[in-house]
């Protein structure tokens, strides 16, 4: 087959990459909130990640990167986890004691996929429960580390190759937005200065910018559809009615319409 870096015999091969490419797929329209997940293109079986602290944790500001490695067996057999950037909660470049990791292969369930994988993980990392690969430290050592967190992962090479866009910005996750909008306006929420700036000349200076563009649009378009459609009818109503009245009322009668249509068109303060 032409991906050669994933090295699973037979049928357990295909299962494990259909499995992960739609997983992937899945994360990737509706992604976590504070968290991006990427795969490594060269071999699926290996997920990077970035976790943004929670604002109300002692881990905010902080963006700790970390891996989640697939066995060949998966989704028969569970992963691994661990994280690169020392956070005060786990060990670095140590694998994490989970439920649903490899350290409780009797345990695992192979409906657990990389979003609950995930979603428990961060549940976890919250958590203060001691167990193989976490560490103990003081809420001030916490903050210490969040604040460094940024400088840490731009040293990382492989932080730099899979999440360029965060390497020296400290910017906030963009799935936090993506999370939070209503799904018919994720498209909108989500357009950063830069794409604005394409399409429109001119960056809005914040995100409810966009959404009242957006409102102004809606509002216009519920406006003049209705009034699009009232003219069709009455003309067909027009033309059907002009066998049995004079020409002079249906004169009188278009520019009614018209006039009444340009009051409906108007627009509200």
């Amino acid at each position: 087959m032409s991906r050669q870096t994933v090295k699973v015999p037979g049928a357990s091969r295909l299962r494990c990459v259909h499995r992960l490419q739609s997983e992937y797929a899945s994360l990737h329209r509706e992604p976590l909130p504070d968290l991006l997940a990427r795969p490594n293109e060269e071999n699926l079986l290996e997920c990077f990640f970035i976790l943004q602290g929670p604002s109300d944790s002692a881990f905010s500001g902080g963006v700790y990167f970390g891996l989640l490695q697939f066995p060949s067996e998966y989704p028969m057999a569970p992963p691994n986890i661990s994280l690169s950037t020392p956070n005060g909660r786990f060990q670095v470049d140590t694998l994490i004691c989970m439920s649903n990791t490899g350290f409780h292969k009797s345990e695992w369930s192979p409906a657990w996929s990389i979003r609950s994988i995930l979603m428990g993980f961060v549940s976890f990392f919250l958590d203060s429960t001691p167990t193989t690969g976490s560490v103990e430290t003081s809420v001030s050592t916490k903050r210490q580390l969040a604040a460094t967190s940024h400088a840490f992962n731009a040293a990382n090479a492989k932080f730099r190759n899979f999440f360029p866009e965060f390497v020296n910005v400290q910017r906030p996750i963009v799935a936090r937005s993506m999370a939070e909008a209503p799904p018919s306006q994720t498209n909108t929420t989500l357009l950063n200065e830069e794409d604005t700036s394409r399409h429109t000349g001119q960056a809005p200076s914040t995100v409810s910018d966009v959404d009242h563009t957006t409102v102004q649009l809606n509002r216009r378009s519920g406006t003049v559809l209705p009034i699009l459609a009232r003219l069709a009818l009455t003309m067909i109503c027009f033309a059907v009615a002009s066998r049995l009245y004079s020409q002079k009322a249906i004169i009188w009668g278009y520019a009614a319409l018209l006039v009444d249509g340009a009051n409906q068109a108007a627009p509200t303060t």
